[in-house]
């Protein structure tokens, strides 16, 4: 080859497989006629190590951990510590920065061992973009047979948010036998000139032989969403169990038990044959039960004939129950969910939107909903809501946002159900939710036989990009019993409730041209009124005069905010 003055060339030698032990390896140039021969030589030290299985969560107080190692810019991957905005959870986790533009980083696993029943890689994952909301970090999984080999991709690439913290299961039963070395590559998919980065953090990273026989509880499925649940509301319970052993599994018994902190109110056992393979998992329903007004424990434990491992055997949960009343939330309280309120079984999917995300705002804090491409369908969940007669609609207010791509948006959709696990049924048209506009959304909720019911905003994407997301926030939620509401009619117009809490409902058989008008005279707001259900929603407090005007007749009626 021929090289230029400071030109370099790395040059590849056959292979060497090491022993156990330190080693020396001395590296050396030669050349006819060299000048100065004092640094034609490179002297560096190795010890190898006993390839294995993996364990690691990072809590050491040495980063990078024995044997791992990381490739491009030095210190790419930083320890997070409890505490930092880009940890994972409140334990120490491994970061990794990246900037637009950037070549591919990569963190290396210690060389590992696989063999026929090391069926899967686990880990945990999500992204961080700071307050910038203009990008995202891929993560892509990949593994080589040798130190220095070319790395292959394994797996699909993983498009990382902030809000998710996600559990990630790499298959491997597509590897032969032997010993291979595990990297995460990363790049950034920032849109804005490469002036942020994007973070990448991982943890709790294992690699394991499976048992042969070994079953699991992995959630208690109606009571993962909420701790609460409500009163005469019956409930079936049903268990998520899965096969973590080598063989598959096709008898297995769930049995759950409910104590009301005395006594065991509830004692089922559902015998299984659903077959389930290494990993596979199914959910066991069990029969009815219908809480009174208590504090629950529910204990959910699946058998096998033999299991090798029964620490994870026995899943514990407790709830409590709650009248079903009527819903009147703005999301103003210190506490985020609401008291009685619940979620989809992804973790932080729902946040308040005022605590890192103020531009998404409604009006002061609400619910915010960070939906990717591709993720399933989240729901946030009321409380139980007594429906009757007088119950005729479910008012909000929404407004979609979408950062920097026009080419997705967030789909909301109303649904009921009597319980907390489904089935829900969809009531209402979905909404596309404009980026740029404050919706006021009506529901029809009539239809619906009286009782107790839960009603949950189920929120999708429509976005084409992989991995783009799109946001969903929610307020100003209003149930309320219109038979038990101070009405003002006048001229075939009627608006409710007055006085208020800002929202008042206005219905009308013709269209009339409205204006808001506070105490000093001055008009605040306009608004077309057709000859449907219309919805106006005033934030402060006070005293207001509703001006109603069409080409016929003109009247004007008070109205109180609270």
């Amino acid at each position: 080859l021929n090289l230029a003055q400071n030109q370099s060339e790395t040059l590849v030698f056959p292979d060497w497989t090491p022993g156990s032990g330190t080693y020396t390896v001395t590296a050396t140039a030669t050349l006819a006629g060299d000048q100065f021969a004092g640094n034609n030589e490179v002297v560096a030290n190795a010890t190898s190590y006993q390839p294995g299985l993996l364990n690691e969560g990072f809590q050491g107080n040495t980063f990078l951990p024995d044997y791992w190692q990381q490739t491009g810019t030095a210190n790419s991957y930083l320890q997070a510590n409890p505490g930092d905005w880009y940890a994972l959870n409140d334990a120490r986790s491994a970061a990794l920065f990246q900037q637009i533009g950037d070549a591919e980083e990569m963190l290396l696993t210690p060389a590992v061992t696989v063999a026929a029943n090391t069926v899967a890689m686990t880990f945990q994952v999500r992204g961080g973009n700071g307050n910038d909301a203009e990008g995202f970090t891929t993560l892509q999984v990949k593994y080589a047979t040798k130190q220095g080999g070319t790395f292959t991709d394994i797996g699909n690439p993983i498009g990382l948010n902030n809000a998710d913290v996600r559990d990630i299961s790499i298959d491997l039963t597509a590897l032969a036998a032997g010993n291979y070395i595990f990297a995460f590559a990363t790049t950034s998919m920032f849109d804005n000139g490469g002036v942020n980065s994007s973070a990448c953090v991982i943890d709790n990273v294992v690699v394991e032989e499976t048992l042969n026989d070994n079953m699991k509880v992995n959630a208690i499925m109606n009571f993962e969403m909420a701790d609460y649940v409500g009163t005469g509301m019956a409930i079936a319970p049903k268990v998520k169990v899965s096969n973590k052993g080598f063989n598959a599994q096709n008898a297995y018994d769930v049995k759950v038990v409910i104590n009301d902190g005395t006594n065991d109110v509830y004692d089922q056992t559902v015998s299984a044959t659903v077959n389930l393979v290494t990993g596979a998992s199914t959910v066991v329903t069990l029969p009815d039960f219908t809480p009174t007004a208590a504090n629950y424990t529910v204990t959910a434990t699946v058998t096998i004939t033999l299991d090798e491992d029964m620490t994870d055997n026995v899943l514990p949960k407790g709830f409590t129950t709650y009248s079903p009343a009527l819903i009147d939330e703005d999301f103003e309280g210190n506490t985020f969910l609401p008291t009685n309120w619940a979620e989809s079984n992804n973790s932080a999917a729902y946040q308040r939107s005022d605590n890192q995300f103020i531009q998404w705002t409604l009006d002061g804090s609400s619910a915010g909903i960070f939906q990717v491409d591709g993720m399933p369908e989240e729901y946030l969940v009321t409380p139980a809501v007594a429906v009757s007669a007088g119950v005729r609609n479910f008012k909000y207010q929404a407004r979609g946002f979408n950062g920097s791509a026009q080419n997705g948006a967030s789909i909301i959709q109303m649904k009921y159900g009597t319980d907390l696990s489904g089935p829900w049924t969809a009531i209402g048209n979905p909404v596309l939710l404009d980026a740029d506009a404050v919706q006021d959304i009506v529901v029809d909720i009539s239809s619906i036989t009286p009782g107790g019911y839960y009603f949950a905003f189920v929120t999708s994407s429509t976005f084409t990009t992989p991995n783009f997301f799109s946001a969903a926030v929610i307020d100003n939620i209003l149930v309320q019993d219109q038979t038990a509401v101070n009405t003002i009619e006048q001229n075939g117009v009627a608006i409710y409730p007055n006085p208020s809490n800002g929202v008042f409902t206005i219905t009308s058989d013709q269209e009339y041209n409205l204006e808001v008008i506070d105490i000093a005279g001055k008009v605040i707001a306009t608004k077309t009124i057709n000859s449907t259900e219309n919805t106006i929603n005033i934030s402060n407090a006070g005293i207001y005069f509703l001006r109603m005007s069409n080409e016929k007749t003109s009247f004007t009626q008070r109205v109180i905010v609270k």
